[in-house]
């Protein structure tokens, strides 16, 4: 454990050691928060830390472990060993899944193949006044009167998707959107700025990345009324993909959901 800490950087011994005060004062860490500048949620620093170095705390908070360097080092190597072994009954209960579901189709009539398969569907999605048809499995995760977000773990291409409605006044749209660039440059690369057009209204898609965590993306579509900005932003995770066909290919599905967007309008009298 002791040797694991030295190897580390001085950043990220600053870090390991913040959370480890943390953790003294409290139980938990926070996942995210929602970051008012950005105008979305984002992971904090401490939940990342934690992900990051997690089987160096969990050694670390063995009081025996804390002590002695060789009952650290045991740990270490339970917890890699529990991990392992919980992955190995894992993927063995999915083949056994897989096998008596297999099992299960074959011994089924086939009229009733349509039943076999559960539909995904899409439903309306609406926060004031943005509507957006999404699949049926995304969930609430966070609401309040500026956002709501949600998020579906079933989606491996789009993981979530926030609305937010905001008064836009006493500046130009082309105004309100380079203010707004600027501002994201401080945390996010901008890599891509188009003009688009949905239910009639106008404004601007932003692709970004963070530049804190090379694996995050976001596509954000701002569109203007005269009263006010409506964004939807969706969030998504790179893998081992090329980059590029991993941005385009991100980019179609959003726009494909946004074909769907309805903004409600007021009549003016």
């Amino acid at each position: 454990m002791i040797d694991y800490y030295e190897q580390l950087t001085q950043e990220e011994k600053e870090e390991v050691t913040e959370v480890i005060q943390t953790l003294y004062r409290q139980t938990f860490l926070l996942e995210r928060k929602f970051d008012k500048r950005a105008g979305r949620m984002q992971y904090t620093k401490e939940y990342r830390t934690c992900t990051k170095h997690l089987e160096f705390f969990k050694a670390y908070f063995d009081k025996e472990a804390v002590e002695n360097k060789e009952k650290g080092k045991k740990n270490y190597r339970k917890n890699v060993l529990v991990v392992v072994c919980i992955c190995v009954l894992f993927w063995i209960a999915v083949l056994l899944l897989v096998a008596l579901s297999v099992n299960s189709v074959d011994n089924k009539d086939l009229n009733n193949n349509n039943n076999i398969e559960e539909k995904i569907e899409n439903i309306k999605y609406t926060y004031k006044e943005i509507t957006i048809d999404m699949p049926n499995t995304y969930k609430i995760v966070e609401e309040n009167d500026e956002y709501v977000d949600y998020y579906d773990p079933n989606n491996n291409d789009v993981i979530e998707f926030m609305m937010r409605v905001d008064l836009f006044s006493g500046e130009t749209k082309k105004e309100a959107i380079d203010l707004y660039i600027e501002d994201l440059k401080k945390d996010y690369n901008v890599f891509s700025s188009d003009e688009i057009l949905y239910d009639s209204l106008s404004g601007v898609r932003l692709g970004t990345s963070s530049l804190m965590y090379s694996d995050e993306y976001f596509y954000e579509y701002l569109l203007f009324d005269d009263e006010k900005v409506y964004t939807v932003m969706f969030f998504n995770r790179i893998n081992k993909e090329n980059e590029n066909k991993f941005k385009e290919k991100f980019k179609n599905i959003t726009d494909n959901y946004m074909k769907s967007i309805k903004i409600k309008k007021y009549d003016i009298y």
